[in-house]
């Protein structure tokens, strides 16, 4: 997942370890695709071409597809994921640790529910 790659821990903290992710409902409207890097993709936005752009890299460079917008009124954050990294040469041992971690969440006392 392309987000792990941007995802950082809180090395020594209490979330040492975790990371987190968003998991969005997105409205991507009129896309502006492209298989290359291309730095004027945001123009065909501005210039009201389109809403959104699809950089499909995985089509060409066996990458990762990004699809980006540019209002943040298109986007909705429905849940954040937090999760703890395993990698192929954990041992078990390694593994049960991480399982039987607990991770809760701890939020500012000023958060409250706006409902």
């Amino acid at each position: 997942m392309q987000a792990d790659e941007y995802a950082k821990d809180e090395p020594g903290g209490y979330y040492d370890g975790v990371f987190a992710t968003l998991l969005c409902r997105t409205c991507m409207g009129k896309l502006y695709y492209t298989t290359k890097r291309d730095e004027r993709a945001g123009d065909a936005v501005a210039g009201g071409a389109c809403d959104s752009t699809c950089g499909d890299r995985a089509k060409t460079a066996n990458t990762f597809r990004e699809l980006v917008i540019y209002d943040n009124d298109q986007l909705y954050a429905e849940y954040i994921v937090l999760y703890q990294r395993v990698h192929a040469a954990d041992t078990e041992e390694q593994i049960q640790r991480v399982l039987r971690r607990p991770v809760h969440m701890e939020l500012p006392v000023y958060w409250t529910n706006c409902c």
